[in-house]
């Protein structure tokens, strides 16, 4: 009864085993073979869906304890970033150049608008630079530009003359300088009618008396002017011509006698005897104080008499063109002497040397009329924000940016503390999980990540994917086999049982 309850055993436990034995290996050997793309798809499904669902691994990445590893990563990664030697930005990204270029150039608009637009607040002008500027005027309102800078006395003497003499030789100054002047002349004279408008009482007053005075010259001249053979002629033929005329004119026997006597008497060489005693006569009478006197007066009444015209009818209607002709002429001329422009250029700096002496502020007339503090301030706050100043500022950013690009950058963790390394940290650490939460599913999709999961199924061939299963699964492989064994005996157990009841 013994042997046959163990027997029963026995063979159960055979059977059972080699049961389930011969089913893993038809496993193997068959059925995994013919499945194994379904099998991949499943365990695919089974890994993205419940092993690495989105779900999970989104509410195990807000755990604290994923969180706070993933921080100390990234803060430990940073901390190996920043004891870097790192080199320039250009070496850095030199692959990249093309897009530092277009950035440089971007960051140097914004440098520059941002810079002009400050300078052009109404709280820089109050804040900083009227303050600035009356400062600075001050200092230096009461000295003069040879005590601020005295090394011009020394180079007055040397730079003055020479562009003098260029300037005084350019007839592009000459022209216009006479240009200058002739606008001048015009504008004066269009307010005046007459002659002695244009003068000055002092210089009328002058100029009758000259007049009067060549009363002595006026005889003089004609006196000598008849002593000349051609004059003479010219006058004994004017009043002999005279003479006839009015002879001829006459009528009656009485002017024929005349006539006849005149021609008879040679009244013709009396006439040119006469003329030429006229100078001496001219000389005796006219001398005499009465006639100077006489003659005087003539000449100031004609002088007043030209005073009195209009000086457009006394000129003949100039022009403006005219007097700025006119005017070049004259400078050409008192120019052109190489002596009298060495003389001009000689005496500038003595001129120039005595204006600087005197203090700044007289010699800009600050506080004068049309000449404000506060127009200077406009005119310097505009000329901070006007184009040139804009272009000055775009070149100096560029400048200053390509520079930077330049410098070494050495050490990181010269410059960015703990603290600071700390928040990046912890920024890194949300933005990674705020980016794997958004971004996971859609990632997962567009990379086939799970994918690889069934590939590698696929790639295997049978006696690879056994082992692989085996591997993962010997235990429970193991277990089944002697599960059943088990089985199998506990039915050898129950049939002996059966049996014997059966007797």
């Amino acid at each position: 009864m013994t042997s046959q309850l163990t027997i029963n055993i026995i063979f159960g436990f055979i059977v059972g085993a080699g049961t389930n034995a011969l089913a893993i290996y038809c496993i193997f050997r068959w059925i995994i073979p013919r499945k194994k793309a379904e099998m991949a798809a499943s365990i695919r499904e089974v890994v993205s869906s419940e092993l690495f669902s989105a779900g999970k691994i989104v509410e195990r990445l807000n755990e604290p304890a994923i969180t706070d590893q993933i921080t100390h990563n990234i803060g430990k990664w940073l901390d190996g970033f920043m004891e870097r030697e790192l080199t320039s930005a250009d070496d850095l990204l030199q692959n990249h150049i093309a897009d530092i270029d277009k950035l440089t150039r971007s960051v140097r608009l914004i440098l520059t608008s941002e810079i002009i637009s400050h300078l052009a607040r109404p709280e820089f002008r109050e804040n900083v630079l009227k303050p600035q500027l009356q400062q600075r005027w001050e200092k230096i309102s009461s000295k003069s530009l040879l005590e601020l800078f005295p090394q011009l006395r020394e180079e007055l003497p040397l730079v003055i003359p020479p562009v003098v003499s260029r300037v005084l030789e350019s007839s592009s100054f000459r022209a216009r300088v006479s240009m200058i002047l002739s606008e001048m002349l015009m504008d004066f004279l269009s307010t005046k009618k007459r002659l002695e408008e244009l003068l000055p009482p002092e210089m009328r007053r002058t100029f009758l008396n000259l007049a009067g005075d060549q009363s002595r010259f006026v005889i003089e001249h004609l006196a000598d002017a008849m002593e000349k053979p051609e004059f003479q002629k010219m006058i004994s033929e004017t009043v002999c011509s005279a003479v006839h005329d009015q002879l001829s004119a006459q009528s009656g026997l009485m002017s024929r006698i005349k006539q006849f006597g005149a021609h008879f008497l040679g009244i013709d060489g009396d006439i040119r005897g006469m003329c030429a005693r006229l100078p001496d006569t001219l000389r005796t009478q006219f001398f005499k104080p009465e006639s100077q006197e006489q003659v005087r007066r003539s000449l100031l009444s004609a002088a007043e008499e030209f005073l009195r015209k209009d000086w457009r009818q006394a000129f003949n209607n100039p022009t403006q063109r005219q007097f700025q002709e006119l005017i070049y002429r004259a400078l050409g001329n008192a120019l052109s002497n190489q002596e009298t422009v060495n003389r001009i250029s000689s005496a500038f700096p003595a001129i120039v040397e005595k204006l600087l002496r005197r203090p700044i502020a007289e010699i800009s007339g600050l506080g004068n009329e049309g000449k404000t503090f506060d127009q200077i301030i406009d005119a310097v706050q505009k000329m901070l924000t006007g184009p040139e100043m804009r272009r000055i500022i775009s070149v100096r950013a560029g400048e200053l940016l390509a520079s930077v690009r330049q410098i070494p950058l050495g050490r990181p963790a010269r410059f960015i503390s703990l603290e600071t390394r700390s928040t990046l940290a912890r920024m890194g650490a949300d933005e990674v999980r705020a980016l794997i939460a958004g971004r996971l599913d859609e990632f997962t999709e567009q990379t086939g990540l799970w994918n690889i999961v069934s590939d590698s199924v696929l790639s295997y061939d049978n006696k690879e994917l056994e082992r692989m299963i085996r591997r993962i699964a010997s235990r429970e492989l193991s277990w089944v086999t002697w599960l059943g064994g088990i089985i199998g005996a506990l039915l050898g157990v129950i049939q002996f049982l059966f049996n014997m009841l059966l007797r």
